[in-house]
């Protein structure tokens, strides 16, 4: 079989979080239910991250490892990939809808805002 375009699907026109990240290794999409991994080079689809019941609302990746990927959804789960090995590290579940960003110093650390109660968490 062989991928002839590229549909996004359950695209996230009204979300104001990341859902979209760029480097020379490659493109990281946020659909609904997925994390697609295309090549930058010949944007064809080489991993479909998936994990989740609800509406991914971001996404970020590790500013010291860009194989480490955060996710977050509106059910309040974050989960954190490797994303060459395609195998989750961690999951936590907060109840409610979150978002989430690592620390640009330390990538042990990941921010997460809580969408309903306004509070700041670190994990």
């Amino acid at each position: 079989m062989r991928q002839i375009a590229l549909l996004p699907s359950g695209c996230l026109l009204g979300s104001q979080n990341t859902i979209l990240y760029y480097c020379d290794d490659y493109i990281l999409y946020a659909s609904s239910l997925a994390v697609y991994v295309l090549n930058p080079k010949t944007f064809q689809v080489e991993k479909i991250l998936t994990n989740t019941q609800k509406a991914i609302t971001s996404i970020s990746v590790s500013p010291l490892s860009k194989d480490i990927l955060a996710v977050s959804t509106s059910d309040g789960a974050v989960t954190t990939w490797n994303i060459s090995d395609e195998q989750i590290i961690s999951r936590a579940n907060l109840n409610q809808s979150v978002s989430v960003a690592f620390d640009p110093f330390n990538q042990n650390i990941c921010a997460i805002i809580s969408l309903v109660n306004v509070r700041l968490l670190l994990w």
